[in-house]
């Protein structure tokens, strides 16, 4: 891939694309989560590839799973989540070692007789409690399948928390109408003292309820976060342009922007040198082995060489124009634009 910046062209030969990466792999949780509470309520079915809170008893305690990582600062996840019975919610900035210490916000989701209410409404514990809360006949048309999967996206992006239920902003819409029917505006978090940290994301089996509840296809969304680096991927999820794209960095864009720092630097040891009557030259000061090529901008071509140290190409045979004279050395890639006279 190849940018052009100001008169160089830094080149990268790979470049992380935005992809989802699994919090849960479907068979086990326990690499990736640890439980706060009694454990005893949780469990995976491996054929449904899903987390299973469950009991038949509404002398339920308070039960979650929480990530491993704890730094979730700024991000984009995902999940599906299927209620037959009770209550919960999926948590995000959230801390806590106990059912009795925990705090952060949740988007909740609440069964009462045959109908889902509170579907991708934020609840903030220990206060102020309901902070963005959904209507039951907004949450009916968002979920019109009640006893399928609902599929989330969630993102927060300083100061803004969006979350999308089934395709539809929940939170996060600009429509007018859409706005009337019930959805909400993106939330500014800032202002909640409980909300403010990084924490886990983390799964809930709420006490006081037979539950029957079930969370799968849970990932983050990683890439580059910065719009400088070569693999920045864009500014809203994708098939979702109300949701802003936030990436969590697998260590890939760090590595990208490494090597276009390095190609940036590389990109200095060539230059354009006169050759009086032997016409011009190509001087190459990189202190090891290259290789160098020179291609017209219709891609052909023209030239090429290599050295095992410093060297002054000549090219007496190259016609008069502008090219691109590309450096490999040192396992990076740069390119300069030059005008040959």
């Amino acid at each position: 891939m190849r940018r052009i910046l100001g008169g160089i062209l830094l080149v990268s030969v790979v470049a992380a694309k935005p992809a989802w990466k699994p919090l849960f792999d479907g068979v086990s949780f326990k690499n990736e989560w640890h439980s706060v509470g009694d454990s005893s309520f949780w469990a995976v079915d491996a054929k449904d590839s899903a987390i299973v809170g469950y009991s038949a008893t509404t002398k339920t305690p308070h039960s979650l799973l929480f990530t491993n990582r704890a730094d979730y600062d700024q991000f984009t996840v995902k999940y599906s989540y299927r209620l037959k019975a009770g209550c919960s919610g999926f948590w995000f900035r959230t801390r806590g070692t106990t059912p009795d210490n925990i705090e952060g916000p949740q988007v909740e989701v609440k069964r009462e007789g045959e109908e889902l209410l509170e579907i991708g409404s934020i609840y903030v514990w220990p206060q102020p409690g309901w902070t963005v809360q959904h209507s039951q006949p907004w949450s009916v048309k968002t979920a019109p399948d009640k006893d399928g999967y609902q599929r989330v996206v969630l993102t927060v992006k300083k100061p803004y928390v969006y979350v999308n239920v089934n395709g539809i902003q929940a939170i996060g819409e600009t429509n007018g109408g859409a706005l009337a029917a019930g959805a909400k505006p993106s939330w500014d978090y800032t202002a909640s003292t409980y909300v403010q940290k990084p924490g886990s994301f983390a799964l809930q089996v709420h006490k006081d309820y037979a539950i029957d509840v079930r969370f799968k296809d849970i990932a983050v969304l990683t890439g580059c976060p910065d719009k400088t680096l070569p693999g920045y991927g864009g500014d809203n999820v994708d098939g979702l342009p109300l949701q802003p794209a936030v990436y969590q960095d697998d260590g890939s864009c760090k590595e990208l922007g490494a090597r276009a720092a390095r190609a940036g630097k590389l990109a200095g040891y060539m230059d354009l040198q006169s050759g009086g009557s032997g016409g011009a030259r190509l001087q190459v000061s990189y202190p090891g082995a290259h290789a160098v090529e020179l291609a017209g901008l219709d891609g052909r071509i023209v030239f090429s060489g290599s050295a095992p140290g410093p060297m002054a190409y000549g090219l007496g045979s190259v016609k008069p124009g502008v090219y691109l004279a590309e450096l490999q050395a040192g396992g990076s890639v740069a390119a300069r634009r030059i005008l040959v006279p």
